[in-house]
């Protein structure tokens, strides 16, 4: 419906889409081959359900931005990053509402249940941050496809408090060796404050991982497993799992699993009302593994205060997820995620007939999770504590080029930001980033894209082809682009 290919730095917002049933066409919105593409707060429902359809798609693309979007009533993926790195996607909700599949979509028989995928699915793609994402209803949530495409691998991917509510068939969180060598295995990839409830598979599901881990994880009540590891792939037939910090409740299989695994641990973590709590049932690979009940009433997303779960875990770190606060280029800040009055997500303004759907939409996802509601309060003076990654791993917000947005504000203007403003010219849609680079320098020095120098820059003039403002405005912060058609 929207696509955007060889260009650089736009910005796509606040649309409303939808689709119909049809034997042509792709994605609602895709960027290929191109750089610094954003979607943020669109509204996208009802795919066309006859082709291969994700409702955003990065495709060979990278240093994307997908954020506080709401995806609805969709057969395939909701964001797909294929062959993509360096993507950001954060506060999005994505609801199936168990669209039923029309039919003739590739790989997935024509039936009367849906053929919806994952809302997060990277196929394959390095170096992407998800965070503060939830899942519902959806065949799985969070999704790592090593097919390892174009000898893309699929590494240092990274998932930061993310949640899965009632995810119908492969399970909350599924990382996948797609076949042979290393290069067609999940690497390095970290979770941090994951929470899967009530999946209908396994919960966390990790198959022919490398050196996956999985920190301060909940997974409550699958029909199956909470976590499990298995060696399918072949990969390079070494496949490694590590999991601390974390809690597995009332699952109807074993709270943790693992097979055929080179190497696996299980630390300062609790298994307890599951079918089984461990398998095997004991190991070297355990340490400080318990079965005891975590006492959390009816809160799911975070540990209340007096369980047992809290400030007993590895370096006084709770054991268990905790969805409170929202992360940022994977740094976890102390701005609420919650409306802490209603309990609301970050959802947008209500679309009478979309939005408003009791039950199965954002507006009200709080009341499934149990955040401010049925009888779990949040806390009344959050402070958010982020673990420290295991040693293999980069610290906390080290990433290449964090993701960039404009602020909020009049008429999209907001101090301390780079503003940029492309109007179109001469039927002219592709902006390169060296002619960004090229104005950049003229207006403000050789620093490119600055983050914190306090710098006053103007320049419109024809060294940047006519029309184009650059602004820089002083002590700027956390600079951000835009771009407009």
């Amino acid at each position: 419906m929207l696509g955007i290919t060889n260009c650089s730095y736009w910005s796509v917002v606040g649309l409303r889409a939808s689709d119909a049933d049809n034997t042509s066409g792709g994605s609602f919105f895709q960027a290929t081959r191109s750089d610094h593409i954003n979607f943020r707060r669109n509204l996208l429902s009802n795919s066309n359900r006859r082709v291969n359809q994700a409702m955003i798609g990065y495709i060979r693309s990278e240093y994307g931005l997908v954020e506080e979007n709401e995806l609805y009533e969709y057969t395939r993926h909701g964001i797909m990053l294929a062959g993509s790195s360096n993507v950001t996607v954060w506060r999005n909700y994505g609801n199936s509402r168990d669209y039923p599949s029309a039919g003739a979509i590739p790989g997935i028989p024509a039936s009367s249940d849906k053929g919806v995928d994952s809302l997060v699915v990277i196929y394959p793609g390095s170096n992407n941050l998800v965070e503060n994402n939830i899942s519902e209803r959806n065949l799985s949530g969070f999704n790592i496809q090593a097919a390892g495409y174009g000898g893309t691998p699929s590494a240092n991917n990274r998932f930061f408090g993310n949640i899965s509510l009632s995810d119908v068939n492969s399970g909350g969180v599924r990382m996948i060796s797609r076949g042979d060598g290393l290069l067609r295995m999940p690497q390095n990839t970290y979770f941090e404050n994951q929470v899967v409830i009530s999946a209908k598979a396994i919960g966390a599901w990790f198959r022919g991982n490398k050196k996956t881990v999985c920190q301060n994880c909940s997974v409550f009540n699958s029909k199956t497993h909470g976590f499990a590891a298995d060696p399918i792939g072949p990969g390079d037939g070494a496949p490694t799992v590590y999991i601390q910090n974390s809690l597995a409740y009332g699952n109807s299989g074993s709270g943790f699993l693992f097979s055929g695994q080179a190497d696996f641990g299980v630390k300062n973590s609790n298994s307890f009302g599951n079918g089984s709590n461990y398998t095997p049932g004991s190991s070297s690979k355990y340490s400080n593994a318990m079965s005891r009940d975590p006492q959390l009433g009816s809160c799911k997303v975070f540990i209340p205060d007096g369980s047992p779960m809290k400030g007993t875990g590895l370096n006084g770190n709770d054991i268990g997820a905790n969805v409170l606060c929202r992360y940022e280029n994977g740094v976890l800040t102390q701005q609420q995620l919650w409306n802490w009055t209603t309990g609301q997500f970050p959802c947008g303004a209500i679309v009478p007939g979309v939005k408003d759907l009791p039950g199965q939409s954002c507006f009200d996802v709080n009341k499934r999770l149990n955040v401010n509601a049925n009888g779990c309060t949040l806390p009344a003076n959050p402070t958010c504590k982020q673990p420290a990654p295991p040693n293999s791993l980069p610290p906390p917000g080290t990433r290449h080029h964090p993701a960039r947005r404009l602020p909020d504000g009049p008429a999209g203007k907001a101090e301390g930001v780079l503003d940029l403003r492309w109007p179109r010219a001469g039927g002219e849609h592709a902006r390169h980033a060296d002619r960004l680079e090229q104005c950049l320098h003229k207006s403000m020095g050789p620093e490119h894209l600055p983050h914190d120098a306090p710098v006053h820059g103007e320049h419109d003039g024809p060294g940047c082809g006519g029309g184009h403002v650059f602004r820089r405005h002083a002590a700027a912060r956390n600079t951000a682009i835009d771009a407009e058609a």
